[in-house]
């Protein structure tokens, strides 16, 4: 009966090893100029609404300052990011994708071009958000944020004229420079 409990004992313990995963640095493999492979940590995703980045001037175009094209660069030194933006037309997503590539984003590794994604409902911004699962999330709208919140770990509220009521996950921040010059998204 003891060999039966011991033997059955061992095999629990056994089964509990092989079957519990244990957590992987995530990494991404690389090849330099002498074709060696090289093993380096990934950079945690982080999505960006453009909505409190790009700015529409009456006649449609968009722009970008240049003061948040330098935060995009400090934040993208640490992080992957996707940029997400609300647009109602075709012809305003290029627009839109325009004054992206014009502000330089895109270029140098700062933000791959294919990580610029488009949607016509901020629904769609809060689905495009859920599927990603970014470590971070930074947001102008107060209505995204709380949608956001249960299922997103880090949430950043960007804007001038109000605070979020604090939270375990949302912090509040002026602007995005402020944010970048944070430790919150390191």
């Amino acid at each position: 009966m003891v060999i039966i409990i011991v033997a059955v004992l061992g095999i629990l313990i056994l089964l509990r090893f092989i079957l519990i995963k244990r957590p992987q640095a995530i990494t991404t493999t690389t090849t330099n100029n002498n074709n060696i492979k090289q093993t380096q940590p990934k950079k945690p995703r982080v999505t960006i609404s453009t909505s409190m980045i790009l700015t529409k001037s009456e006649n449609g175009d968009f722009s970008i300052s240049n003061e948040v094209v330098e935060a995009i660069t400090k934040i993208s030194s640490k992080c992957d990011i996707f940029l997400i933006t609300r647009v109602d037309t075709d012809s305003e997503e290029q627009l839109a994708h325009k004054a992206l590539q014009d502000s330089g984003i895109f270029q140098n590794g700062l933000v791959n071009e294919l990580k610029a994604i488009y949607c016509s409902k901020e629904e769609g911004r809060i689905s495009i958000v859920r599927q990603i699962e970014p470590h971070l999330h930074v947001d102008g709208s107060e209505d995204i944020v709380k949608a956001l919140q249960p299922y997103t770990k880090k949430i950043c509220f960007i804007s001038e004229q109000s605070q979020f009521p604090p939270g375990k996950n949302v912090s509040s921040f002026p602007n995005l420079k402020i944010f970048s010059d944070s430790s919150l998204f390191a």
